[in-house]
């Protein structure tokens, strides 16, 4: 009996030793997360995909969620976790308490997905306001509806002067992140992925090893819409719509 215990220590620690340190792929709302964590996380080989912001996000108990969660090391790829959430309850505060801790971050490989943050404004507007999924729970719930009756009342202008201020403290957690110690820190741009895709499949193999038909799933359904979908989750996804729909005092404020 010794002797099979000791085997199966054995087996554990090199089956760790062949795999892949784990990912923790941070992001803001509005930036892809969503096409990522469906199509492109739960495929890379070697890590088994966690979406623990959906978790989270979809559970009636936080606290729950919360107890279930356990992080590894090694083989995982936890994402995306969205630093820009406004839930407010006291468990959704603590999760990020953990989450954004350096000495829970350094032990990990870190992934960033950014987007000019204009064009997160401007997607955030259409998608809080009219087409984003509530949560199942009540406190988050609460929050986003009314989230939505504050956007029913602004401009997308008006809008997108306070959602920037809003947006500065959780870009600073992103440099923050991206500047601290540990292992190796890795940057994707939304921007990439739209206009330049060989350079977004050079830096994704950096990180992450994924299939080739699984990158040309990634490729073909994140092509901009010819025409803005306002009832559809990806309303448009193009770069640089800022341009289109903020006037130009705004922009400069911005």
């Amino acid at each position: 009996m010794v002797l099979f215990n000791s085997m199966d220590r054995v087996n554990h620690s090199l089956s760790n030793i062949f795999l892949k340190k784990s990912v923790l792929v941070y992001t803001l709302h509005k930036s892809g997360s969503t096409l990522f964590s469906r199509l492109l996380f739960p495929h890379c080989f070697r890590l088994s995909h966690s979406d623990i912001d959906s978790n989270i996000y979809n559970a009636h108990s936080i606290s729950s969620a919360l107890c279930s969660l356990n992080f590894e090391t090694r083989g995982q790829i936890y994402g995306p976790i969205r630093v820009s959430s406004f839930g407010t309850s006291d468990e959704w505060r603590e999760y990020h308490k953990i989450i954004l801790k350096s000495n829970f971050f350094h032990q990990f490989r870190k992934l960033i997905v950014i987007r000019d943050p204009r064009d997160i404004i401007v997607s955030a507007y259409y998608s809080f306001g009219q087409t984003h999924e509530l949560s199942k729970h009540e406190s988050i719930r609460s929050s986003q509806i009314a989230m939505r009756s504050k956007i029913e009342s602004l401009s997308i202008d008006d809008f997108a002067l306070y959602y920037a201020e809003v947006l500065k403290s959780s870009l600073k957690i992103l440099i923050d992140i991206k500047e601290s110690k540990g292992p190796r820190c890795y940057l994707l741009r939304y921007e990439d992925l739209i206009l330049d895709w060989d350079t977004f499949r050079a830096e994704l193999a950096k990180v992450l090893s994924v299939p080739r038909g699984v990158c040309q799933q990634l490729y073909n359904q994140s092509r901009p819409r010819a025409c803005p979908d306002m009832s559809a989750h990806k309303r448009s996804g193009k770069v640089e719509q800022f341009r289109e729909e903020l006037k130009v005092a705004t922009i400069d404020r911005v």
